[in-house]
């Protein structure tokens, strides 16, 4: 009987000092990044617990967006009570709420007031993006001693008000998976982080001469080939050549994502208001992709994944009528995966070695009138206006002439890097590029990109 009463007494005693739990105090300092347009500190504090409730005002529950921002919530409070808020509408903000609300006051869509008062919190938005960025602001407000603690009772928030607006449209962040892999998770987690800190354009680097890591199901030997090399250099090569000095870790690299996996990811981005920017590269940095489909090259050599690092001179052939039919299709297949309104091609650091001895490439420059070989580095991006005119009799003979009246109409863009000639390497980088190059116009479906 004595037994019993203590597993009773011990078991109450704990209930009870899980109901009691903690109260992490809030921090002094009111430290957000990127810091916000305004900061003013006020008296007091709001206690965060388990139960408070989450209330959207007038309307603000219209727009679907906002659900995502309930989730967002969620996401913030869950690690601490081991759950998440419950979420309620009403006309007016009350007490002891989070109240989440639209304000026309406030610019559109990213601009958002977050106001920490001793008896509630309120958040007014121009839109579902300033909510959004809002809670990553109260994310940050939160005491960083109340993370990895168990059995939290509440945790304060200092009184505040902020209002804040992004500076920049474009606050980007480029991942370079062809490099070095990032799994799906991975790549989440940089989304998670890019969120934090209320970045919305994720610039994913999918291919190069190191790596292929999208899944194109008109050329599956993209994926089963090129995304796999057979060993990395491992550090720099000391000698600036890559000799018999280089040292490789014999290790198989690789990996991809699949179609579903990179709709997957758009949509994860999607919901922290991320758009995700795709990055194919074309002409250069193509080696990958020379290993895959050796038509694609100017000598029709069986390539392997590049194992080093570096510029390379193994480039897309622009002699060969193929190479735009390729790089036609892969596009397709992009546009289709990714809703971003650019579409990023590389389009830099492509050296003309090759050209220059191609007799294909030759005999379209001397076709075209175009000299020196060098000219035709703008390929694809309309870096000059010189090989881009070769595709015009091709454009003609498919009978997609009315393509570039549909993309002076459209809502997406190709894009390359504009950047000035390398230092060192004065045949392999264009000068300057422009939106009206008949070659991209080319590459693209009827309609459905802007110029």
């Amino acid at each position: 009987m004595n037994r019993i009463c203590s597993r009773i007494l011990l078991g109450v005693g704990c209930l009870s000092a899980y109901a009691c739990g903690r109260t992490v105090p809030a921090e002094r300092e009111v430290a957000v990044v990127p810091r916000p347009a305004a900061v003013e500190c006020g008296d007091g504090t709001f206690r965060l617990t388990g139960g408070t409730p989450v209330r959207m005002v007038g309307g603000a529950e219209s727009d679907a967006r906002m659900e995502w921002v309930a989730d967002a919530l969620g996401e913030v409070v869950e690690p601490l009570f081991g759950r998440r808020l419950s979420i309620g509408t009403g006309d007016a903000s009350v007490p002891g709420a989070v109240n989440i609300g639209r304000a026309d006051t406030l610019p559109p869509q990213e601009a958002y007031r977050l106001t920490v008062a001793d008896d509630r919190i309120e958040i007014l938005a121009g839109g579902p993006e300033g909510a959004f960025h809002a809670v990553q602001t109260l994310r940050q407000l939160l005491p960083a001693a109340a993370f990895g603690e168990d059995g939290l009772r509440a945790v304060e928030l200092p009184a505040v008000r902020i209002d804040d607006c992004p500076a920049l449209a474009y606050r980007g962040l480029m991942l370079d998976v062809a490099r070095h892999f990032f799994t799906v998770d991975e790549v989440k987690r940089t989304l998670d982080l890019m969120a934090m800190h209320k970045m919305n354009v994720f610039h994913w680097h999918l291919t190069d001469d190191q790596g292929w890591r999208i899944e194109i199901r008109k050329y599956p030997e993209l994926t089963r080939v090129g995304s796999v090399r057979k060993r990395t250099l491992v550090g720099k090569d000391p000698g600036g050549e890559y000799d018999g000095s280089c040292r490789y870790d014999e290790t198989p690299y690789g990996g991809f994502y699949t179609q579903e996996e990179i709709r997957e990811v758009v949509d994860y981005a999607a919901r922290r208001f991320i758009t995700v920017i795709p990055e194919i590269e074309f002409p250069g940095h193509a080696v990958a992709a020379l290993a895959s489909y050796p038509w694609l090259s100017c000598t029709g050599e069986q390539y392997e994944v590049r194992q080093t690092w570096d510029i390379d001179d193994r480039v897309f052939c622009p002699g060969r009528e193929e190479t735009f039919g390729f790089i036609e299709g892969v596009l397709d297949e992009v546009i289709g995966l990714f809703p971003s309104k650019y579409i990023h091609i590389g389009g830099d650091e492509c050296p003309t070695k090759m050209w220059e001895q191609c007799p294909r490439c030759r005999a379209r420059m001397r076709a075209e009138g175009l000299t020196p070989a060098a000219a035709a580095a703008g390929l694809c991006h309309g870096a000059c206006r010189a090989l881009p005119a070769a595709a015009r009799p091709r454009t003609d003979r498919l009978g997609r002439g009315a393509r570039r009246r549909g993309l002076a109409d459209g809502h997406r863009h190709v894009v390359a890097r504009d950047r000035r000639r390398h230092p060192r390497r004065p045949s392999g980088q264009p000068r300057d590029h422009g939106p009206h190059d008949p070659l991209l116009f080319r590459l693209l479906p009827d309609g459905r990109y802007g110029p």
